[in-house]
């Protein structure tokens, strides 16, 4: 979790549940070897290298630049790979990228994302170190943490230092209207029935949904969870949703990613230096979803929860709306209103994910065809294509195909793009019922198409003909 304040025992203990990793043994397992720094700064080296090989296919631009580690082990600090480390770092004797200062740069333990010199960094004490003090402060003498849970809370806080650099600072990060204190509201919301109930619930949905296979039956149990969210019997007030949107947007965005890459990187070695008992993929989903439903427990499980409720529906998303990532960081849209575009489609659509286009350096939200059965039924049978603007159909080369308007309602024009998104023809269609209609083929060969009403507020014979006009925006 980015920390907010050092006034309170608060920081790791929420970390911890939040990054889905409890310290206790129903969700992690302790490795039976002794740790020692060595070990802790290969893992440290270890997430570092794991997000610059699978961060970006996770969120774009994440692998481009991994945060700095700042590790708290005994008497001392050590910071792996900061670009300028502060002059109280002395640099480490044949390690290039660490260095090293007697005492500690903030003045309690804490796993965290904090600006050192300037550059967002994860702070994290030495594993063992970690476990000892939850154990001390929870009072907890079964607590352990496995060595892969560790690596996960590494890449968790590195998101975290990912998306607040990318903000400018912990102030831009969006409350969505709470202003409340965070460790009040949970303390009283785990002890509220009501909402245990709702939010498990709501959990069933999700874990239903991100089981399907068919993408209707996806949009139509992501829809339930979402109208039980806003309209259910046990609906809490404004400043609770509030919360919910906020740890959420922040929390499980967090989770998503170090779930994401840690099931990238399972059938991989984890290195010469150390070897990690990585969870096999079902095992990491599995976590995830029991803690969707199971009955809240820890000293932080509000938290919990709404963390792997935001991480399950970013994995929908991910299904639903491809592209929801692009512009994340600069159209501050809660993920309940990111899923609510998604499952928002004419009935003839529900099979089809939503997506982002940029025309002109205007957003369109429309539908998918990115596979030949999409492709074949277009928009046939949509009498209203409104929520959406239109539909995009996209090749993985470019090519050339025929284009008709069986069975379909309204009149449409339909633009071709090239592989660089310049115009390369357009031409507007009407319906057709007959089985002689007529197919339009372009004479060259282009890589996406365009669909829009013809009484869009977007005129194609409008467009300019060069490069970049259309932008897929697509995350995968």
């Amino acid at each position: 979790m980015a920390g907010e304040n050092f006034n309170s025992a608060s920081l790791v203990c929420i970390f911890l549940l939040l990054a889905g990793i409890a310290l206790s043994p129903a969700l992690a397992e302790a490795d039976t070897e002794e740790d020692d720094l060595h070990s802790d700064l290969t893992l440290a080296k270890q997430s570092r290298r794991l997000i610059v090989k699978h961060g970006n296919e996770v969120w774009p631009e994440f692998g481009d630049n991994p945060a700095p580690a700042l590790l708290r082990s005994g008497e001392n600090d050590y910071l792996l790979g900061h670009p300028e480390p502060p002059a109280e770092f002395n640099q480490v004797k044949g390690e290039q990228n660490l260095h090293v200062k007697e005492g500690h740069f903030l003045p309690r333990p804490a796993a965290t994302a904090y600006p050192v010199n300037g550059t967002w960094s994860v702070v994290m004490p030495a594993r063992e170190e970690l476990i000892g003090w939850v154990r001390d402060e929870m009072g907890s003498s079964n607590s352990q943490l496995s060595k892969a849970n560790y690596l996960r809370a590494l890449i968790h806080e590195s998101f975290h230092a990912y998306l607040i650099d990318r903000l400018g600072g912990p102030e831009k990060v969006p409350t969505f209207g709470f202003s409340g204190h965070f460790r009040t509201l949970q303390e009283r919301l785990s002890d509220e029935e009501p909402w245990e109930a709702r939010t498990g619930e709501i959990g069933e949905f999700l874990v239903r949904g991100l089981k399907a296979d068919d993408l209707s039956r996806v949009r139509n149990l992501t829809g339930r969870a979402l109208n039980l969210s806003e309209n259910g019997s046990k609906i809490p007030n404004s400043t609770v949703r509030s919360f919910e949107h906020r740890v959420q947007w922040l929390e499980g965005t967090a989770r998503y990613a170090g779930t994401r890459i840690i099931i990238e990187a399972y059938r991989e070695d984890s290195g010469p230096e150390e070897k990690i008992e990585l969870q096999p993929p079902s095992r990491v989903r599995s976590n995830l979803l029991n803690q969707l439903t199971s009955p809240l427990t820890g000293p932080t499980p509000v938290r919990d929860r709404l963390a792997a409720m935001g991480a399950a529906k970013a994995m929908i998303l991910d299904r639903l709306y491809p592209g929801w990532k692009n512009g994340f960081l600069s159209e501050i849209r809660s993920l309940d209103e990111l899923l609510g575009a998604g499952t928002s489609v004419p009935d003839p659509l529900t099979d089809f994910p939503v997506t982002e286009v940029r025309l002109n350096e205007r957003k369109l939200i429309v539908a998918l065809a990115n596979n030949s059965s999409r492709q074949t039924h277009g928009l046939k049978h949509v009498a209203e294509i409104e929520p959406l603007d239109g539909m995009v159909f996209t090749y993985p080369e470019e090519t050339i195909t025929g284009f008709w308007m069986k069975d379909t309602k309204i009149s449409l024009q339909i633009g071709f793009f090239d592989t660089n998104g310049k115009l390369l023809d357009n031409v507007t269609m009407d319906p057709c019922n007959s089985n002689d209609c007529p197919s339009y083929d372009p004479d060259q060969q282009f890589q996406y198409v365009l669909e829009l009403p013809v009484d869009s507020e977007i005129q194609l014979d409008d467009i300019s003909r060069y490069p970049g006009q259309l932008v897929p925006l697509t995350s995968h």
